[in-house]
């Protein structure tokens, strides 16, 4: 086989594993392992983690917090206009919801 054949074939690997870590969050992993391993690489960085996937959830579940502590916010503002919290416990959980 001639020696520009064997290094397209490998290049040819590296992007296709770089592509698969790119959807994953890892294209750097990808690119390196598909040209050390070829076919074996692009096994790695599907069996890794996913790091675009664990951003997605971390960003939805401080979104979901927030919005949890609004909630809690107006029914802490409802117990205090009844008289149930004072002005200093109603300032006290406003300043942990915050936090």
């Amino acid at each position: 086989m001639d020696i520009s054949v064997l290094f397209l074939t490998g290049l040819l690997f590296a992007l296709i594993g770089a592509a698969i870590g790119d959807a994953r969050g890892r294209a750097l992993p990808g690119f390196f392992f598909s040209l050390l391993l070829g076919p074996i690489g692009w096994i790695i960085v599907l069996v890794g983690p996913n790091y675009k996937e664990e951003a997605k959830q971390k960003e939805n579940d401080a979104r979901v917090s927030a919005s949890d502590n609004i909630e809690a916010l107006g029914k802490l503002a409802e117990l205090k206009e009844k008289g149930v919290l004072t002005e200093e416990e109603f300032l006290a959980k406003k300043k942990e919801l915050l936090k």
